[in-house]
C-alpha cells in the first residue's frame, strides 16, 4: 500500500522497541546500582549481626536521641550527663554510617532530600512539611506491590539549621513517620545552599545519572557566607557542580510563605521555581490552605516527581525545561549565567 500506513506502524514499532530499551538499561543500571550499594553497606556494617544492628540503629535513632536529650533536662546529676551524652552520640548513627558509605557514583537516579529545620519551622509549617513528606514517600520509592517495578530508588535524608544532620543514609527503605520524629524545628537558622553544595560534593560522584534534589523549606538562606547567602545563593553551587559533570534536577516546596509578611517575595519564588524549571524539576508555593494532595497544583507536583523517577521520564523533564526557556524568553523567568554550562551538558559537550 501507498498511503503511509506501513510507515507508521513501522514508526510505532521503532518507539516500542526503543521503550524496552530503555527499560532493559534502565533495569540493569539499577541491579548494578542496587549490588553496589549493598556491597558498600555491608562493608561498613561489617558481619551479619553488625549490619542488623546498624539497620535497627539507623531507623530507631533519629527518634530515641532526642528522646534521650530530653529526658537528662530533667534528670540531675551524672545521669543526666550521661543521657545527654548517649543522645547525642545515637543521634549521630545515621550520619555515622552514611560517612562510612563513601561516596556514592550517581550511576541511576539518586534523590537527596533536605529539609529546613530552623526555628521558624516550627508550628504549622512543619505539619505542612512533614505532610508533603509523606506524600512524597510513596512517589519516591519502587512500588513493592508491582513486580514490574524494578526501579533502584535510593534516597538519602537530611535536615538542616545551623549545620547539617543525617536523618536517613542512601537507602530504598526510609520511613516519614521517622524522620518527621526528629524533624522538630530544633537546628537554629538556615543555612542552607553552601551546605548542599559541600554535601553533594563530597557525598555524591557524577558517573552518568542523575541527582534528584527535593529541598522543603519556608525561606531564604540566612547563614550562609558570600555569594551562597540568601535566596540567589544556587548560583554558585550550580556553576560549580555543572562544571564538575553533575546531572541535578531540583525540585522545591515552599512552605508557609503567605500572609501579610512572607519570608519570600514575589521574586524570590519566581527565582527557586526558574531554577527548578531550568533544570527539569518542579516548584510548589503553598497558600493559606496548606499541603492538601486533591490541589491540582500539588497533584501536578507529585505527579512530575513520581514520573522522574523513570528512565523514560526525559520527554516530560525536557518539556519542562522547554516551558522555563519560552518565560525566559518573555522575560517571565528568571536569567541564570550557568544556563549555557548547563544547555552543553545536555548536549553532550566537554565542559
Amino acid at each position: 500500500m501507498l498511503d503511509g500506513s506501513y510507515d507508521d506502524d513501522s514508526d510505532d514499532d521503532q518507539r516500542d522497541q526503543q521503550i524496552k530499551n530503555d527499560k532493559s538499561n534502565a533495569l540493569a543500571i539499577a541491579q548494578e546500582t542496587r549490588a553496589l550499594r549493598q556491597r558498600q553497606q555491608s562493608a561498613s556494617a561489617g558481619s551479619s549481626l553488625a549490619s542488623m544492628a546498624f539497620g535497627a540503629a539507623k531507623g530507631l535513632a533519629p527518634i530515641i536521641g532526642p528522646m534521650m536529650r530530653s529526658a537528662a533536662r530533667h534528670t540531675r546529676g551524672g545521669k543526666g550527663i550521661g543521657l545527654e551524652l548517649a543522645g547525642t552520640l545515637l543521634g549521630q548513627v545515621p550520619s555515622a554510617m552514611d560517612a562510612s558509605s563513601g561516596v556514592l557514583d550517581i550511576t541511576g537516579i539518586d534523590t537527596v532530600i533536605y529539609l529546613d529545620d530552623s526555628g521558624s519551622m516550627i508550628g504549622s509549617n512543619l505539619v505542612e512539611g512533614q505532610s508533603a513528606l509523606e506524600s512524597l514517600e510513596q512517589r519516591l520509592k519502587t512500588d513493592p506491590n508491582d513486580e514490574g517495578d524494578q526501579r533502584f530508588l535510593p534516597t538519602r535524608v537530611l535536615k538542616f539549621g545551623n549545620n547539617p544532620l543525617v536523618l536517613t543514609p542512601s537507602d530504598e527503605n526510609w520511613s516519614t513517620s521517622l524522620i518527621s520524629a526528629a524533624w522538630d524545628g530544633s537546628s537554629g537558622g538556615t543555612y542552607m545552599w553552601k551546605m548542599i553544595h559541600d554535601d553533594i560534593k563530597l557525598k555524591y560522584r557524577p558517573a552518568g545519572g542523575k541527582l534528584r534534589v527535593v529541598v522543603i523549606t519556608d525561606g531564604a538562606d540566612t547563614l550562609s557566607p558570600g555569594k551562597y547567602h540568601g535566596p540567589r545563593g544556587f548560583d554558585p553551587l550550580m556553576s560549580n557542580l555543572l562544571q564538575d559533570g553533575f546531572d541535578i534536577e531540583w525540585h522545591i516546596i515552599v512552605v508557609g510563605n503567605y500572609g501579610l509578611f512572607p519570608e519570600l517575595s514575589d521574586k524570590d519564588k519566581n527565582m527557586y521555581k526558574s531554577l527548578c524549571r531550568a533544570t527539569g524539576g518542579q516548584f510548589i508555593s503553598l497558600d493559606a490552605t496548606g499541603w492538601n494532595e486533591s490541589d491540582p497544583e500539588i497533584y501536578e507536583f507529585l505527579g512530575a516527581i513520581e514520573d522522574s523517577g523513570y528512565a523514560d521520564s526525559e520527554k516530560d523533564r525536557k518539556n519542562r525545561q522547554e516551558q522555563y526557556r519560552l518565560e525566559a524568553r518573555r522575560g517571565n523567568a528568571e536569567h541564570f549565567d550557568w544556563l549555557p554550562a548547563l544547555s552543553d551538558r545536555k548536549a553532550g559537550k566537554k565542559q
